[in-house]
C-alpha cells in the first residue's frame, strides 16, 4: 500500500490547505495541521512504513496520529482496489495516482466548504474559507505564523449576512445561514448521519436549503464514512462520457435532454451538459453503484483527479 499525502491534499478533497516554503499547513476545526516533507526529490509514493522518513507530520494543538485518521489509512485499501480489478481505467488510473487517498474530515468544516464551493472554482472556495476563519474563528499562532480555526457553527448562526458577504461568500451567504442554525438547533445530526445508511443521510442532507445531490455527496464521502457516494458534478459528467457511456446516458440527444442546457463540441460530437437535474443525476447515480459497487467514491475520486489533471487544472 502506498500514500502520497501531496497529491491527496491537493485533489479536490479539502479546500484549507496551503504551502508555505517547504511545509503544508492546514486549519482543521481547533487544530493547525503539519506536513514538513523531509526529501524534496523523493516524497511520491511512500510505503506506509516509511511515511514519516518522508513527512513531519505535526499539529497545534497536539492531535497523536492525525494522519493515520484523515489520510484514512485504516482503509482495507488492498480490498478496494480489488474491487476495481475488471475495470481496466480505474485499475490503470490507481497505478498512474499511486497514494491518492480519499480523505476523512471534520464533517462540519467540510459541509461549509462545499456550500461554499457551489458554482464556484477551487482558488475562490480557498480564499472563502480562509476569509470566514480570520472574520469569525480564533487566532493559533504556530511557527510564527498566524492562522485562525474554523468558526464555530454558534458565530456562523450569529453573523450578520452583511458579516458574511465581507468575506466574498455572495449569495451562499443564505446557505451557510441555514447550515450553521440547523447544527445549533441539532435538526442535523452528524453523528446520526455516520451511523445511519447512505439513502437516509443523504435524504437528511438535501432537506437543507442550499444543499443539492453533489454537495450531499462530497459531505458523505470526505466526512461521513460513506465509501458509496459518488458525487457528479460536469467533469465527472463528462469522463463517463468519455470512457462509460453506458452510465452517463450519453446515448441521450440534445434536443430529448429535458430542463438541461447543453452544447454540443462541433469537433468531437461530445454533448457537454451545463447542468444535470436531479432526475438525470439519480439515474446516473444507480448506473454507477451498480457498476463500480460500494467503494464507487474510490472510483469518483480517480477519475476526477484524472480529468482535471489532463486539463492542467488548478488545486
Amino acid at each position: 500500500m502506498t500514500v502520497d499525502p501531496i497529491c491527496s491534499i491537493n485533489s479536490g478533497q479539502d479546500f484549507s490547505w496551503e504551502m508555505i516554503d517547504n511545509t503544508w499547513y492546514s486549519v482543521n476545526g481547533n487544530n493547525v495541521l503539519k506536513i514538513k516533507i523531509k526529501d524534496k526529490q523523493s516524497y511520491n509514493f511512500p510505503n506506509i512504513s516509511k511515511l514519516k522518513n518522508r513527512f513531519e507530520f505535526d499539529s497545534f494543538p497536539y492531535y497523536d496520529g492525525w494522519e493515520k485518521k484523515y489520510f484514512r489509512l485504516d482503509d482495507n485499501f488492498d480490498r478496494i482496489k480489488k474491487s476495481f480489478s475488471k475495470d481496466g481505467l480505474i485499475s490503470e488510473l490507481m497505478e498512474k495516482y499511486k497514494g491518492l487517498r480519499i480523505l476523512r474530515q471534520e464533517p462540519m468544516q467540510c459541509i461549509f466548504s462545499f456550500a461554499c464551493a457551489s458554482n464556484n472554482n477551487i482558488p475562490r472556495i480557498k480564499k472563502m474559507m480562509k476569509n470566514l476563519s480570520k472574520k469569525f474563528g480564533e487566532k493559533i499562532m504556530t511557527d510564527n505564523l498566524e492562522f485562525f480555526t474554523f468558526p464555530t457553527s454558534k458565530k456562523l448562526d450569529e453573523a450578520t449576512n452583511n458579516q458574511l458577504k465581507e468575506c466574498g461568500v455572495g449569495y451562499r451567504y443564505k446557505v451557510i445561514k441555514t447550515i450553521a442554525n440547523k447544527i445549533v438547533n441539532k435538526e442535523l445530526d452528524f453523528d446520526y448521519l455516520k451511523e445511519t445508511d447512505y439513502n437516509k443521510a443523504k435524504m437528511e442532507l438535501l432537506k437543507v436549503y442550499g444543499i443539492g445531490n453533489k454537495t450531499a455527496d462530497c459531505v458523505l464521502l470526505f466526512s461521513l464514512e460513506k465509501l458509496e457516494a459518488f458525487p457528479i458534478d460536469l467533469w465527472i459528467n463528462r469522463i463517463l462520457n468519455m470512457y462509460y457511456q453506458n452510465l452517463s446516458l450519453v446515448s441521450l440527444k440534445v434536443n430529448t435532454i429535458k430542463h438541461e442546457s447543453a452544447d454540443v463540441n462541433e469537433h468531437s460530437n461530445e454533448i457537454i451538459i451545463k447542468k444535470i437535474n436531479p432526475d438525470r443525476y439519480d439515474k446516473i447515480y444507480t448506473n454507477v453503484r451498480k457498476y463500480f459497487g460500494r467503494y464507487c467514491g474510490y472510483a469518483q475520486q480517480y477519475l476526477y483527479y484524472h480529468i482535471r489533471n489532463n486539463s492542467n487544472r488548478k488545486w
